[in-house]
This record gives structure tokens, sequence and C-alpha cells, in this order.
């Protein structure tokens, strides 16, 4: 993530699919891949390029993708979506019946954590199927 905004590139799809876990040395590393969608965000000059583009997958999409003007700090956003489905066992922050909805719940910026008794019990659910 790091390296790609020093290249003044941001992905613009940063989601779960575009991103696997490798580990080195005892370390879980998170890869990025599929770069199709990655664009700069500074040109030539060192100006900063207006982003206008709504791309991406929507479920990670930053209130400013949405709004129509963003920059790299989208890729941070969905970087936080990603943690938050790592804590919430596979869930998303913001869901919905449609895309509208869950446009709406992202701008909006509320979301919560499971408790601890939802995600005590999902885990014991997963421990007691792999054994079977």
């Amino acid at each position: 993530m790091i390296k790609k905004q020093k290249n003044r590139s941001l992905h613009r799809d940063f989601s779960n699919s575009n991103s696997y876990q490798k580990p080195s040395h005892g370390f879980e590393q998170l890869r990025i891949i599929d770069f199709g969608l990655s664009t700069r965000f500074i040109d030539e000059n060192g100006s900063q390029i207006e982003l206008k583009d709504m791309l991406g997958t929507p479920q990670y999409l930053a209130p400013e993708v949405l709004n129509g003007c963003y920059d790299e700090k989208c890729d941070i956003w969905s970087l936080g979506i990603i943690t938050y489905q790592m804590f919430s066992l596979g869930k998303f922050p913001f869901n919905g019946y449609n895309e509208q909805e869950i446009f709406k719940k992202a701008k909006r910026g509320k979301f919560y954590l499971p408790t601890k008794k939802t995600r005590a019990t999902h885990c014991c659910r997963v421990n007691e199927n792999s054994y079977q």
C-alpha cells in the first residue's frame, strides 16, 4: 500500500478478492493483486489529478468515491473495510439490499462490530464443523 502511494498511484479496487495473505518470517503479509483499475493521482508535474470515476467493488468504496471527487485516501478506506471484516468474521460494516442502500450507509459512516458473544458463537460453530 505504501509502495503504491510512493509511486503516486492508487489501486481503486482494493478488496478481499484483490488481495491475499502470504506467510513470511512468521508474519502474514497482505499482498495486493489485480491492478486493472489503478491510476496515478499525481501527474508528471507534481500536480494532483482530479479523480471522479466511480470504480471498484461497491462494498469497499469510500464516501469520497461515491461523491465523485477523491484521492489516494480511498485505498485506505478500503483497507479499513478489510480490517473490519477480519474482526467481524467476514461481515461488511455497511450492508444493504442493493448498491444504493450500501452507498447511503457508507456515506453516513456509522457501523458496529458484532458483539463478543456473537463472534464466540460463530467461532465455536466453525470449529465444531471442522471436526465432522
